[in-house]
């Protein structure tokens, strides 16, 4: 398999496996991921994932030649590769008007873009699903308990065990004005596959209660700015929102 198709099927293994996103086919995706042969049943897959496949084929229009799976793509979406910025507002805008013009929140996602978001997991989570409106509403702990599983998040392996790994990783929280990234906490998380990648003191991310891969630093830091920013822009426009 190669790898671009092999990164997206550890990061969409996560919620396809709770019944978030893509195909009722968790199980065929999981034993693609572990064999690691290139299936062209597995990148027809890809496509049902409606979530992120539209930001897929955009970013690869702009730094893949196309290629949607590409590696340079993966790491733009899910790790927030600055290279993503390329598409430019007015992509961004065409791709979510024609997907979300329609609808009641329309306004604040055309905000969101002007002000500086492009196409990443980060800017989905916290921009376009509804989950940090919610919260805003008074819906806390719920709504903070999916925003933080669902986003990317970055850890760091304290040990490892058959089939999960004890890792150190930040959570949200609510401040009664925005969501910010809190304390760090200790938690056991599962591993699809290791084959010996895994290792204390790696760095990995994170999507639900799995580990997605190791990740270098630079790939870390990557991360860490496009959460930021993102989260900043979502705290900004819904307060926005509530003074409109």
């Amino acid at each position: 398999m190669s790898d671009g198709l092999l990164r997206f099927a550890r990061y969409a293994f996560p919620p396809n496996e709770r019944g978030l996103c893509g195909p009722d086919r968790s199980s065929e995706l999981a034993e693609a991921i572990r064999s690691g042969v290139d299936d062209p049943d597995v990148r027809r897959m890809a496509q049902g994932f409606d979530g992120a496949w539209p930001y897929l084929v955009l970013l690869g229009s702009r730094l893949a030649q196309g290629d949607p799976l590409d590696d340079s793509v993966v790491d733009a979406y899910w790790l927030g590769d600055p290279r993503g910025r390329a598409v430019g507002i007015a992509s961004l805008g065409e791709s979510l008007r024609d997907r979300f013009g329609g609808r009641s929140g329309w306004s604040g996602l055309r905000d969101s873009i002007e002000s500086g978001g492009w196409p990443t997991h980060a800017y989905h989570v916290f921009m376009v699903y509804p989950w940090i409106g919610l919260i805003r509403s008074g819906l806390v702990d719920p709504g903070i308990e999916v925003v933080d599983r669902c986003r990317i998040r970055s850890g760091r392996v304290l040990e490892v065990q058959d089939d999960t790994a004890i890792v150190v990783s930040d959570r949200l929280r609510w401040t009664g004005h925005s969501v910010e990234v809190g304390q760090d906490v200790t938690e056991t998380v599962s591993i699809l596959q290791n084959d010996g990648y895994l290792e204390p003191g790696a760095l990995v991310s994170l999507h639900w209660s799995w580990v997605c891969e190791r990740i270098s630093a630079r790939q870390h830091a990557w991360l860490e700015a496009s959460q930021a920013h993102h989260l900043r822009l979502a705290n900004e426009v819904g307060a926005a929102v509530e003074l409109a």
